[in-house]
């Protein structure tokens, strides 16, 4: 622990105040990262059907 986190431990700061922990941060990058697969798979699916129904169209 650095010096610095350990004086704002010590001053009695908040747990708001000090940076977050390398798991915070860890499981915050591992939540982001999945939200941003879950829109990515989200996108392919609609362009998929939107190009099944162009097609759908274009066929006689």
């Amino acid at each position: 622990m650095s010096e610095q986190t350990k004086s704002r431990i010590d001053a009695g700061a908040p747990r708001e105040q000090l940076p977050p922990t390398l798991e915070e941060t860890q499981a915050r990058n591992a939540e982001l990262r999945m939200q941003k697969m879950a829109k990515q798979r989200q996108q392919a699916l609609s362009e998929r059907s939107l190009t099944a129904a162009r097609n759908e169209k274009q066929v006689p």
